[in-house]
């Protein structure tokens, strides 16, 4: 009897000690599986908004160079040629030639002859020259004056258009400003050279007397009557005179932006002023 009592005892011992042994294995195993979910469970993003200050453009006058540097001299050149100035070749020296046309410039703008501060560079309008030169002939170009081949290379036929651009325009001769650099660039016909022929259709007066005012007419005013009247004169028959759009009128229309080479299907302001309208 007491062995068998001894026996139970000795296997209630074993028993319990295997169960701890699981227990304990069980809970390794758990905190070992937790922290790997911790691990790969990635952060929970913060919502808040981050704000971002917007980048401050840097003044353009800042960039604008010294004497003592290679392509701001080079620049200084061509807007001194530009503005009919005798610098001589754009060659990034600042050789005699360079410094006289400098000195006039200089002169006549009221600076110091022999200055080297930015002053002469800023009075000379060096932070709006940010374009090339082959750029400001297509432009100039397209607004109706003549600076010859689009090379890039600045000779007497581009001086000589910028010359007309500004002086239509009341843009200053000596130096360029942020206003005729802009307006040169302008999308706009606002700058356009105005032409000889834009006139005024006088709708009072028959057609076949071939009557018309010798006025300029903007194209925010002009009128289906006064187009009529500008296809007609041109050899386009638009049909019965009216202030209506008409087939005849659209047949006309059609025709003529066809034969000039532009966009066809609307009354585009590059038809209104093929059509001499400003």
């Amino acid at each position: 009897m007491i062995l068998n009592s001894n026996f139970r005892v000795f296997a209630l011992d074993q028993i319990a000690r295997y169960m701890g042994v699981c227990l304990l294995f069980t809970c390794l195993t758990a905190c070992h599986s937790s922290k790997k979910v911790a691990q790969k469970t990635p952060p929970t993003p913060d919502k808040t908004p981050t704000i971002v200050e917007p980048i401050k453009p840097t003044p353009v006058s800042n960039n604008i160079g010294s004497f003592e540097d290679k392509t701001t001299i080079a620049k200084t050149q061509l807007l001194l040629n530009l503005f009919g100035y005798d610098p001589g070749k754009a060659d990034s020296t600042l050789k005699d030639q360079t410094v006289a046309a400098l000195r006039v410039f200089q002169t006549s703008n009221q600076i110091e002859a022999g200055d080297r501060s930015t002053k002469s560079l800023e009075t000379l309008g060096l932070q709006w020259f940010d374009f090339s030169l082959d750029s400001l002939q297509m432009a100039l170009s397209k607004k109706g004056y003549d600076p010859g081949p689009i090379d890039g290379l600045l000779g007497p036929m581009t001086r000589g258009a910028w010359k007309d651009f500004l002086k239509q325009n009341n843009f200053s001769s000596t130096h360029l400003t942020k206003e005729s650099r802009d307006a040169v660039f302008a999308l706009t016909y606002q700058y356009d050279k105005p032409t000889e022929n834009l006139l005024k259709y006088d709708t009072s007066t028959p057609l076949d007397n071939g009557a018309f005012y010798a006025t300029k007419v903007s194209i925010e005013n002009v009128t289906i009557r006064d187009i009529r009247y500008a296809l007609n004169a041109q050899g386009y028959d638009t049909g019965e005179m009216s202030d209506a759009v008409t087939p005849p009128l659209e047949d006309a229309l059609f025709q003529f932006q066809f034969d000039k080479k532009l966009p066809i299907g609307e009354f585009n302001t590059e038809t209104l002023k093929a059509l001499g309208f400003r």
